[in-house]
């Protein structure tokens, strides 16, 4: 879903845009709730019709490393290795 309706952006990030972001505060994490919005209402892909507005939710964990602090999506793990499987976060069309 969510890599569909970045390409029908046709690779404009210009288009793009985050909408209503509100978060919970516990210490160390936030889950946040947004809306995606492409500018230009929904389009054709792939003879499916792709809609112009995700609602998403998603972890963020905040990263002290490097310079500036900064609020990164939170990753999953996988067990034993250890390896990231993916993020928190989900979206989809409301």
């Amino acid at each position: 879903m969510e890599v569909e309706w970045y390409r029908a952006a046709g690779g404009d990030r210009s288009r793009l845009h985050v909408a209503d972001f509100k978060c919970d505060q516990p210490v160390g994490r936030r889950t946040c709730q947004f809306t995606l919005i492409r500018d230009g209402g929904p389009v054709e892909l792939r003879g499916e019709t792709v809609a112009d507005r995700l609602s998403c939710s998603a972890r963020f964990q905040r990263n002290l490393r490097g310079g500036s602090p900064a609020w990164l999506v939170e990753r999953r793990l996988r067990v034993p290795r250890g390896s990231f499987t993916g993020t928190t976060l989900r979206c989809e069309a409301p």
